[in-house]
């Protein structure tokens, strides 16, 4: 399909699975059919255009967003060993790093991180964490209940405030 979703983010690169690529289709269509994932994955779109412009202007420098996990049919959530109620079934969460596209090399996570949490955009997702362990952030469209929650994952799961 690879309809742009806004400018930067397509649907095709929300719904992608890189590690289960025989899901792909099941999880495009599953996104399809579903009006409910099909709003939240435009507004997990717009919460990443939002972060992109910000980075930018607080790196100096134009980058990247590279998604690794969007909306999660059923099936392709359990394979993952996703939550059942994770906000990624809804297409209101994604998994992402920056990328630096001068030596196409990541930006640091915790960096990044460290950045996001005093950015002032909490007010816009629901929960925000670094995983330690994968090197990724996870962000949440805001869903009106406890909002800007943040944390960082450790490699043990525990979930923690500073590290």
């Amino acid at each position: 399909m690879g309809s742009r979703l806004t400018e930067h983010f397509t649907f095709d690169e929300l719904t992608d699975s890189p590690h289960h690529p025989g899901m792909v289709a099941i999880n495009r269509q599953a996104a399809l059919t579903d009006m409910v994932v099909m709003d939240g994955l435009r507004e997990t779109a717009e919460l990443l255009e939002l972060i992109r412009a910000a980075a930018g202007r607080y790196f100096h420098r134009e980058l990247v967003v590279r998604v690794t996990s969007g909306f999660r049919c059923h099936q392709l959530n359990a394979l993952v060993g996703g939550s059942a109620t994770s906000q990624h079934r809804l297409g209101q969460a994604a998994d992402w790093y920056l990328i630096d596209p001068t030596d196409g090399n990541m930006v640091d996570p915790k960096l990044v991180f460290g950045w996001l949490v005093l950015s002032g955009l909490s007010r816009r997702w629901h929960q925000c964490y670094l995983d330690i362990r994968r090197h990724f952030i996870h962000v949440g469209v805001a869903t009106g209940r406890e909002d800007g929650q943040w944390w960082y994952l450790l490699p043990n799961g525990a979930r923690v405030k500073e590290v």
